[in-house]
């Protein structure tokens, strides 16, 4: 009796095992390279795929060249087949937390300096067009089940 319990306690744990692919689409190989009017790679820009059919989102990010390869599930698997509107993004960084006053009189200044103001609202600058961060931003793509899904954007200043 205990030996049945054991092996059907063992079978439900195995039957409730999976390797975390179901429900997911098959994915196809996309990349592109992201550049400014003109050519200049952009590195560190987010490009984002949103779909507009029932396809999940991919995302990437360009490297020093300004070439992305998407991801969806696993590392750079590529994007699911059909239509998207594409966002691309790169921020720089605030400067970090506002210098007291004392602080800066500590260091040989009588005011905080002028990066120090700066960074006190926080966030990040857009470094592209803003409406490139946004889903009517006019950039779209179609990856398909075969052939080359590359996507190559030139972006406007």
């Amino acid at each position: 009796m205990r030996t049945g319990i054991l092996l059907i306690a063992a079978a439900t744990c195995l039957c409730g095992c999976s390797d975390g692919t179901e429900g997911r689409k098959p994915v196809y190989a996309a990349s592109g390279k992201v550049t400014l009017s003109g050519g200049a790679p952009i590195s560190g820009a987010t490009i984002s795929f949103a779909p507009l059919d029932s396809q999940p989102v991919a995302i990437g990010k360009t490297d020093d060249a300004g070439v992305y390869k998407l991801t969806t599930y696993d590392w750079q698997d590529g994007a699911a087949a059909g239509k998207f509107n594409v966002l691309i993004t790169k921020t720089i960084a605030a400067p970090g937390p506002a210098a007291s006053s004392h602080d800066a009189k500590q260091a040989g200044s009588g005011a905080p300096s002028h990066d120090a103001k700066k960074g006190a609202g926080g966030g990040g600058e857009s470094m592209l067009n803003p409406k490139y961060s946004k889903s009517d931003g006019g950039l779209q793509a179609e990856v398909k089940t075969s052939g080359t899904n590359e996507f190559n954007f030139d972006l406007d200043p």
